[in-house]
């Protein structure tokens, strides 16, 4: 209005042609500017959605992630209990062991004394009962000290000793 006022119609014929530019261009690319409208909207809605899935999915391993975490403290747990039944049962054969071969060499010691000929006369059948009763001893002295190497196996401490022997 002010350049109309200053210019008169000059300023009117001055400003046709470049809003009528301005017009047939708007006219030509409106639907180029509404379909990139429409595309951005899509392009945010998509966004939008995925953004949503990311969240999601960041919860499902969040919750994933407390599961194997629990699951894996339960697991050291076990572990750990199983480690010290282990160690008590290595204990418990290691002590039953000793106390059984102690009593044990007295049975094999005394049965080996009385089968002596300076011990006393025996009858034939005494002798077997006796000879019996070490050979049992000693079977069951063998299956104790196995029942030990066992243990000190499964305790990392069995000393093994290297002897020349025939194939």
């Amino acid at each position: 209005i002010v350049a109309l006022q200053a210019w008169g119609l000059w300023a009117l014929a001055l400003a046709i042609p470049p809003c009528w530019l301005l017009l047939a261009f708007y006219k030509a690319h409106r639907e180029a500017i509404q379909e990139h409208a429409r595309r951005v909207d899509e392009v945010c809605a998509l966004n939008a959605e995925l953004e949503q899935k990311v969240v999601l999915r960041t919860r499902e391993v969040a919750t994933a992630l407390l599961g194997l975490e629990a699951a894996n403290r339960m697991l050291s747990d076990a572990n750990r209990a199983l480690t010290e039944a282990s160690n008590a049962k290595s204990a418990f054969l290691a002590n039953v062991s000793h106390e059984l071969r102690t009593p044990l060499n007295s049975v094999i010691g005394f049965s080996e004394l009385m089968t002596d000929p300076n011990f006393g006369d025996l009858s034939p059948r005494h002798r077997e009962f006796l000879s019996d009763i070490r050979d049992s001893g000693e079977h069951l002295l063998a299956l104790i000290n196995d029942i030990l190497d066992l243990s000190k196996i499964e305790a990392g401490k069995l000393d093994l000793a290297q002897h020349p022997f025939e194939l």
